[in-house]
């Protein structure tokens, strides 16, 4: 897997999913949606996100990303996350 590349569409994602508002990751806890990323006319990328509590209900949201290409890294694919407090703030950082 190109890492490097993988690594930039990776953090793009997050970027956008650091620019939702707290209410509405909220509103998304104990979901995991899955994205097809095109890398080139025959081959793409699967992003999943994953949205849940990071300690207690109603308290901060931890969102966690993972890209893989469809092969082997999809045993282990590369991950990056987030936490948000309620109060919109980043925890941690």
């Amino acid at each position: 897997m190109d890492t490097v590349a993988a690594q930039k569409v990776l953090n793009e994602w997050l970027a956008r999913l650091r620019a939702v508002p707290y209410p509405e990751l909220a509103s998304r806890v104990g979901s995991v949606t899955t994205d097809e990323v095109a890398r080139d006319s025959e081959r793409s990328w699967q992003l999943e996100v994953e949205v849940s509590w990071d300690d207690e209900p109603d308290g901060n949201v931890r969102v966690m990303v993972s890209i893989d290409d469809g092969g082997l890294r999809a045993f282990v694919p590369m991950s990056e996350d987030f936490i948000k407090s309620p109060s919109g703030e980043f925890v941690g950082e």
